[in-house]
């Protein structure tokens, strides 16, 4: 699996879990709606007195307080609600439980937020350490094929050197035999001129021959004749 495909799967892990927290959080609110129309609303009153010591009306509610069969003291309703509309006369309870219920919620939200926040930055940093793994193994590869590179020429390098240390060796022969020749070759210039002198003695000599050879030759004829 790749970094990229990795991503993706995580992606749609979270959408997924998104989806399943939504539905959740639907059905709860759906029971709970359920529950308070069925079983606590029609129960549900809120009841609002009038001041104490005020004339008792003719018809009205009271909340009567008795005591060994007696009466000792009463207070008159001026209104009530119950059912669903008992909601928004309960607005004073709400805001008192409003309070705490603000204070729970920004708990609660600051430590989900922290926590999103360290998943969040642990993505992150897994997500950089991927990178850099992959960087890694794609520089370690790099280096494999440069030390195997590297290999290739110095064993090239031994091959070549063998080479040349031969052909030096045939070069130095080769100059050695040189030397040998032009040394000889320099006596023998250095025999030239007497070799040269020699010559011209025997061309000397040759004449000579050849002139007596002529004169043996004439005075045969003219004992012949």
């Amino acid at each position: 699996m790749s970094f990229q495909d990795y991503q993706d799967y995580q992606k749609k892990q979270a959408e997924f879990r998104i989806r399943m927290a939504r539905i959740a959080v639907a059905v709860v609110l759906f029971f709970i709606f359920c529950w308070l129309n069925w079983w606590v609303m029609p129960y549900q009153v809120i009841a609002r007195f009038d001041e104490m010591g005020v004339q008792v009306p003719g018809t009205c509610y009271l909340l009567a307080e008795q005591k060994n069969n007696k009466v000792i003291g009463f207070r008159v309703f001026k209104s009530f609600e119950y059912d669903w509309d008992s909601i928004p006369a309960a607005w004073p309870y709400m805001v008192a439980s409003m309070i705490p219920a603000l204070g729970i919620g920004y708990c609660i939200g600051e430590l989900v937020r922290r926590k999103f926040s360290i998943d969040g930055a642990s993505k992150k940093a897994l997500s950089e350490a991927n990178l850099i793994k992959l960087d890694a193994d794609k520089r370690e590869s790099e280096a494999r094929i440069i030390v195997n590179n590297a290999g290739v020429m110095v064993a090239d390098l031994f091959k070549w050197k063998n080479y040349f240390d031969e052909q030096l060796k045939i070069c130095r022969a080769v100059t050695v035999n040189s030397e040998e020749k032009i040394r000889y070759c320099d006596e023998k210039l250095d025999e030239l001129p007497k070799v040269e002198q020699e010559l011209k003695k025997a061309k000397g000599t040759i004449e000579k021959l050849n002139q007596r050879i002529s004169k043996y030759k004439a005075n045969d004829k003219k004992t012949n004749g």
